[in-house]
C-alpha cells in the first residue's frame, strides 16, 4: 500500500472491529497524525477526497457521522490549540469548516463553550468516559482544585466538558496504571509507600493552554487519575 493511500488499511481494520465507532474514531487519530508528515500529506488530501465521497454516499443513505466525526476532530484540535500544522494548514481547515453553515455554528459554538469553561463561571462539570460509557462525573464549585478518580482500569478514556465535547481521549495501558508493567524491577513497597507523591506518575497531559491538568498514576492492582483544574494564567 502506498504512503498516498496510508488511511485505507486504517479505514478498513477499523471496521472489522467490534465497538466500530471507537475504532474508527482511534483511526481517524492516527490519519491525522501521519497526515501531518510531509510523506502522508498527499495521502492526507486523498483521504479528505475519500471523507467527501464517503459523504455524499451517506448522505444518500441519511447518515453523515463519518465525515461529521472527522470535521468536530478537527474543530476540537483547532479550538483547543491542539493543532500543530502550519498557518496556511490551519487556514485551509478553518475554510473547510466554514464553507458548511451548521460546521461553522458548531466551531462557534465550541470556541464560545471554551471561552465560558475559561471564565470558570461555577460550578464546573467535567465527566469521564471508559471505552464509551460514563465513568466518573466531577464538579468544581472553586479553582484551583484537584478530583481524584480511584480503581481506573486500562481502556479507552475520554474528558468531556458538561457540552460534551471531548477535551482529551486516549489509550490507558497497563504500562501506564499497574506499578509492575509501569516500574519492572522497582520495589512494590515503594508503590505501597507513593501516596499522594509523583513517584507513581506515568504519564501527565495539559489541556486548554494547561489550564486543565490530568495526570496517571500506577497502583499495585489500579491506577488513578488526578484531574486539577487551574486559575486562567497561573497554569
Amino acid at each position: 500500500m502506498t504512503d498516498d493511500l496510508y488511511f485505507i488499511p486504517l479505514i478498513a481494520h477499523a471496521l472489522q472491529q467490534t465497538n466500530t465507532d471507537q475504532a474508527l474514531s482511534q483511526a481517524f487519530e492516527e490519519i491525522i497524525s501521519k497526515g501531518r508528515q510531509p510523506r502522508y500529506r498527499r495521502g492526507f488530501e486523498q483521504f479528505g477526497q475519500f471523507m467527501d465521497a464517503a459523504h455524499r454516499r451517506a448522505e444518500a443513505e441519511h447518515s453523515t457521522s463519518l465525515k461529521r466525526s472527522f470535521v468536530r476532530e478537527l474543530m476540537t484540535e483547532l479550538a483547543t490549540n491542539g493543532f500543530e500544522d502550519s498557518e496556511g494548514e490551519k487556514q485551509a481547515v478553518l475554510d473547510l469548516i466554514y464553507s458548511h453553515s451548521p460546521w461553522q455554528r458548531e466551531y462557534e459554538q465550541l470556541l464560545a463553550d471554551i471561552k465560558h469553561l475559561q471564565k470558570r463561571s461555577p460550578p464546573l462539570l467535567l465527566s469521564v468516559l471508559r471505552d464509551g460509557k460514563s465513568f466518573r462525573t466531577m464538579e468544581w464549585e472553586k479553582v484551583p482544585g484537584r478530583r481524584t478518580i480511584e480503581q481506573v482500569v486500562p481502556g479507552h478514556y475520554a474528558l468531556s466538558v458538561a457540552t460534551g465535547w471531548v477535551i482529551w481521549q486516549g489509550d490507558l495501558t497497563e504500562g501506564d496504571l499497574i506499578w509492575t508493567a509501569a516500574f519492572p524491577g522497582a520495589p512494590l513497597d515503594l508503590a505501597a509507600a507513593t501516596g499522594e507523591t509523583q513517584t507513581g506518575s506515568t504519564r501527565q497531559f495539559r489541556l486548554l493552554d494547561g489550564e486543565i491538568t490530568l495526570q496517571v498514576f500506577a497502583g499495585l492492582e489500579t491506577g488513578r487519575l488526578d484531574i486539577t483544574v487551574n486559575l486562567p494564567g497561573n497554569s
